[in-house]
């Protein structure tokens, strides 16, 4: 599963900053999570309802530059995910 998390607009530049991956899944079971820009891979974990994804106020921001593409990357499970991604579009 793939959702898209949107696009840098031109003369913009957006540092990632915090990352929160809550999963749910019918079974404990981790499964490899994905945050993409343009098909490329920018961030990975595992994640299992007994070890969430919790990264608050990252010390080295990664750089999205204008007309980047983000996108969470889930496995297809049976159950729910909570996530949240946020940053400073500067």
């Amino acid at each position: 599963m793939t959702v898209p998390l949107g696009t840098i607009p031109a003369g913009k530049n957006f540092y990632l900053t915090d990352i929160s991956i809550v999963p749910d899944f019918a079974n404990t079971n981790s499964a490899l999570f994905q945050i993409t820009v343009n098909n490329i891979v920018l961030w990975e974990s595992y994640a299992s309802n007994t070890s969430a994804v919790e990264l608050a106020g990252l010390e080295s921001q990664e750089v999205v530059t204008t007309g980047g593409v983000l996108r969470l990357v889930c496995p297809n499970i049976t159950g729910n995910i909570s996530y949240d991604m946020s940053g400073v579009l500067m």
